[in-house]
């Protein structure tokens, strides 16, 4: 969801924390719990560290930053969902996962079932 963090240590003073310099962090707002993770965007031809808002975790992961949604796998791989080439993109993706792959060029599995992709994945894949 953003690019730095900026947070105060115990003493008061200032702190600018950058993606590249933490994995993750956590935060309450308004009686709600939040995780953040440093991942690396890849949107269009632009490549670079963010903090992105966890959505669900496992092997799988799906991460929200801003309006976008992005799968990320355990060693780091992600790829951003949209619905342009969908088809191509994700069954190059989840290549090591033939299960998930027919389901998707079976349209199974559609655009805007990131979910449904997320638990299929973790259940059923490496």
């Amino acid at each position: 969801m953003c690019s730095v963090v900026k947070e105060k240590n115990i003493n008061g003073k200032k702190n600018k924390i950058y993606p590249n310099e933490i994995k993750e962090y956590y935060f309450r707002y308004n009686g709600k719990s939040y995780k953040m993770r440093s991942a690396k965007l890849k949107t269009g031809i632009a490549k670079y560290n963010a903090f992105m808002k966890v959505e669900m975790e496992g092997k799988l992961s799906l991460l929200k930053y801003a309006k976008e949604s992005f799968f990320s796998k355990e060693n780091g791989e992600g790829i951003q969902i949209d619905n342009w080439f969908f088809k191509n993109k994700m069954t190059n993706y989840f290549s090591d996962c033939p299960q998930l792959v027919k389901k998707i060029k079976d349209y199974e599995y559609i655009d805007g079932d990131e979910i449904k992709i997320v638990r299929f994945y973790n259940n059923n894949c490496k």
